[in-house]
């Protein structure tokens, strides 16, 4: 769980805001034209964070790709998302990964 939607920001087709113990960014999908510069901010959710898996347990080919865990500890979900101008995100779109 990534998200919190409290009461007054309840609305469809949003999943909420980040939890205070998560970062969440996206990055581009440069394939699938979602950019996290673009307006609204578009791209891959990726989450880091102390609730957040740092790796596979027996599975350094995993832990090791690149696609799956930045070097930089951000765990990239799959999950393509947009940030709306209330500060919540929506899931809009699902990245395809060879």
């Amino acid at each position: 769980m990534c998200s919190i939607l409290p009461p007054e920001m309840l609305s469809y087709g949003n999943v909420g805001i980040p939890v205070p113990c998560l970062e969440v960014k996206l990055i581009d999908v440069v394939e699938a034209g979602y950019l996290a510069s673009g307006s609204p901010s578009q791209g891959e959710i990726c989450l880091r964070g102390p609730s957040v898996i740092r790796g596979y347990y027996k599975r350094p080919d995993l832990n090791e790709d690149p696609t799956i865990f930045t070097p930089d500890g951000w765990f990239r979900t799959g999950d393509v998302g947009q940030w709306n101008p209330n500060g919540t995100l929506s899931v809009i779109d699902r990245c395809v990964r060879f």
